[in-house]
């Protein structure tokens, strides 16, 4: 590594910033969610001027910053989808930051939730910094609550209070045999079960997902089963998800349900209250954060979103200015965009107390449930894993395999493919 990249922090006291600068960026973000960010940054710093490249779809992304790294013509900046971090971290495409950040206040790891911050962390280095947040939650329906005599403003914390709850939310309202109105929904056959929503229940339990130093995975243990089978017992024992969920293609769209008021409560996303907001303006929805095994366990989410980063081919005379640019982007002032965009939630701790969240209910509780966020696994194989474990809650769901079996089976396959090439 050239000695400049490891005294970045040294560089931006004693290099200044190049009139007219011009900085390459790249994102997956949409215009709409990132340009404003973009644009007041250029307003405040007239002197450096930033050419933005919006590339939908994170695959598209991520292939396109792979070939630019591979020709050595990548960006000077990027932000990465936070699974994303750990692939250019591996192939030394990104600038270390450590140093920086220790002698940054604008970048200290203070100021950022844990979960997060270790999002942008390979090896024990850290290349990249939050940006933009992204958290699994549950969403519930308050007048369904009301309706069965629960009380809306305590939603069950517990999976047992969780499971009481969805059996005496699951009825019919003509008084026939088969509900018309459940208690639970997901999608056994979308990929986002498996990590995005399921995990949190994983890591609750007390699991490990795979254990990078002897190269295997280890998702396949009494964690992992008690995890799974807690969900799926809601389906298999408890009947509260709606059978027409558990044949569902995994492209559908698991909102549709709940926002016709046929489920009181499902799995679901920060985007779920401007979806509500549009789809069923009268509907009056309530947040929780997801049910935790025992009243004493902490309860987590998955850590979405994205990252931002400076790669390692930055020119020397730029990198004051990339500095610059990332300062403004984890910013408390920059962050607060999110509040104006919605495409993604806050990082910055301290923003939880802003005065914009006093009179957004949800929007709060949105945030607080990302701020308890766990970090994603670290894994060059997260998309086969992701697809080996949707295969095994399918054969689990449809009664085909035992939560253990399952589980063994998607493990198996993930520790061949890593033998087949070597990383973890």
């Amino acid at each position: 590594m050239n000695k400049w990249m490891i005294t970045a922090a040294a560089l931006l006291l004693t290099t200044p910033v190049m009139a007219a600068q011009n900085l390459t960026v790249w994102t997956r973000i949409s215009q709409e969610g990132a340009k404003p960010f973009f644009d007041e940054f250029e307003k405040r710093n007239p002197d450096i001027r930033l050419q933005v490249e919006y590339i939908p779809g994170g695959k598209n992304h991520v292939n396109k910053l792979v070939a630019a790294v591979a020709a050595g013509t990548p960006p000077d900046v990027t932000t990465l989808d936070v699974i994303a971090t750990e692939g250019f971290g591996r192939l030394d495409a990104l600038l270390p930051l450590d140093d920086l950040v220790k002698s940054n206040p604008n970048l200290a790891e203070k100021l950022f939730p844990q979960g997060p911050l270790g999002t942008g962390r390979y090896e024990g280095r850290l290349y990249a910094l939050p940006f933009g947040g992204d958290g699994s939650l549950i969403v519930y329906n308050k007048a369904i609550f009301k309706e069965r005599g629960l009380d809306p403003n305590r939603p069950p914390r517990t999976w047992d209070e969780f499971t009481e709850a969805a059996r005496k939310l699951t009825f019919s309202r003509g008084g026939g045999a088969k509900p018309d109105v459940y208690g639970f929904y997901y999608i056994p056959s979308q990929p986002s079960l498996t990590t995005f929503l399921w995990l949190p229940y994983f890591w609750m339990a007390g699991g490990t997902f795979n254990d990078r130093e002897k190269m295997a995975f280890t998702f396949n243990s009494a964690a992992g089963e008690r995890a799974l089978g807690y969900l799926m017992d809601l389906h298999l024992k408890h009947k509260v998800v709606p059978p027409s969920a558990i044949g569902a293609a995994g492209t559908a769209d698991n909102m549709v349900e709940f926002l016709q008021g046929r489920v009181a409560m499902a799995f679901a996303g920060p985007t779920v209250i401007g979806r509500v907001a549009r789809d069923a303006p009268t509907m009056e929805i309530g947040l929780m954060p997801h049910p935790t095994p025992t009243a004493d366990t902490r309860s987590t989410t998955f850590s979405g979103g994205d990252n931002v980063a400076i790669m390692k081919g930055i020119s020397k005379d730029k990198l004051p200015a990339a500095i610059k640019l990332m300062e403004w982007l984890v910013s408390v002032e920059g962050q607060r965009l999110w509040q104006q965009t919605k495409f993604f939630l806050p990082v910055r701790v301290e923003l939880l107390q802003d005065s914009y969240y006093a009179t957004r209910p949800l929007e709060k509780a949105a945030l607080e449930i990302f701020l308890t966020a766990h970090e994603p696994p670290v894994t060059a194989h997260y998309v086969e894993v992701q697809q080996y474990l949707r295969d095994a809650f399918e054969e689990t769901a449809f009664g085909l395999a035992t939560p253990k079996e399952a589980l063994a089976k998607a493990a198996g396959r993930a520790n061949e493919l890593v033998k087949r090439t070597g990383k973890p």
